[in-house]
């Protein structure tokens, strides 16, 4: 999928222009997906031009090294602790795998998997399913990686769209994971 977290924030924050709106998304869900997606409208973008003006002249902006290397693994850094912190509460809370089939305006099929645990929401993947037929073997296959990854101890739901392939994969997920069919109940929204 071309254009990865902006397309899907865009399908969820129902931004016209590449892809499709996500029929499912909240109202909340949606403003918060459209406030990411703003640049200059961004609340901070004034107060950091009214900082800049009280540094006065003279003020050097960052190099382009300094901004893709240093600046760049301090934002990594800080992003790998903060999901560290959340991947440390899905033995405590558990989570919910989801798992949603959808089409870029250029009917690209995609499927992304996203995982939420304790009031946060972590974007874990999306696979580009073009020239792949979406059988619920395959979709099952997918569903499996992620519950491995998660771990599958983790897992109390997982949700999914309504699709009839997406349906019998959940199945196969719960003939596989029986031995842990207390913790993982499969919802089909």
């Amino acid at each position: 999928m071309l254009g990865g977290i902006t397309r899907l924030k865009e399908h969820v924050g129902h931004v016209a222009g590449q892809v499709e709106p996500c029929p499912r998304a909240s109202r909340e869900v949606r403003d918060v997906m459209k406030m990411h997606l703003k640049a200059a409208d961004n609340p901070y973008y004034q107060s950091m031009i009214d900082e800049i003006a009280k540094a006065g002249s003279g003020i050097k902006g960052p190099s382009a090294y300094q901004i893709g290397n240093e600046y760049l693994d301090e934002e990594f850094e800080e992003l790998e602790k903060y999901l560290g912190d959340i991947y440390d509460k899905f033995s405590t809370f558990g989570c919910t795998l989801m798992c949603d089939g959808w089409s870029i305006r250029t009917k690209h099929p995609i499927i992304n998997f996203m995982v939420y645990c304790d009031r946060h929401m972590i974007y874990h993947c999306s696979v580009d399913c073009t020239n792949v037929k979406k059988t619920a073997e395959y979709i099952f296959k997918l569903m499996d990686e992620v519950v491995e990854v998660v771990g599958e101890k983790n897992v109390v739901k997982v949700v999914t769209d309504s699709e009839s392939s997406m349906k019998a994969a959940e199945q196969l997920l719960m003939k596989k994971r029986k031995n842990y069919s207390g913790h993982l109940a499969l919802l089909i929204v």
